[in-house]
């Protein structure tokens, strides 16, 4: 069982080191800034043109983050200012699934068996990331640094 940080932080290392780095603690920061029972309801979609965009699980808990709205915003624009973080975008998407709070997944091979090492994630192998959260976490990371921000 590799740890999701480990499989990000291969994928990342072929594509944009020092921007990956970043991301990696924005994730991090993301969960401890939301707390972990928030944060298990709540996705970030995506991070352009200053604007995070997030997913939640259900109105409650949309309800719960517009409430920290103001906090969540000016503590990532003080530990991200070169993210230019203007504003949170929130909508609900009922089918998301909760994220794992243990922040670990397991992947496979294309022959089902071996573990797949970290080294040999890239970014054109994400398809053989058999959980479909992660894969498209991933290539959603690996397209917004890929369009250098």
């Amino acid at each position: 069982m590799k740890r999701a940080s480990e499989l990000v932080r291969a994928l990342l290392s072929h594509i944009a080191p020092e921007q990956g780095e970043m991301y990696l603690r924005f994730f991090h920061m993301w969960r401890r800034i939301l707390g972990e029972r928030l944060a298990y309801h709540c996705r970030i979609e995506d991070v352009e043109k200053g604007v995070v965009k997030v997913v939640v699980d259900h109105p409650a808990w949309l309800a719960e983050v517009h409430f920290k709205e103001r906090y969540i915003l000016s503590r990532l624009q003080k530990d991200f200012p070169s993210l230019g973080i203007r504003r949170l975008e929130f909508r609900v998407e009922p089918t998301m699934t909760p994220r794992s709070s243990q922040d670990q997944v397991r992947t496979q091979s294309s022959e089902g068996t071996e573990p797949v090492e970290v080294e040999e994630i890239h970014a054109t192998e994400t398809e053989r990331i058999k959980d479909p959260h992660l894969r498209e976490a991933l290539e959603r990371l690996r397209k917004t640094l890929s369009r250098g921000l």
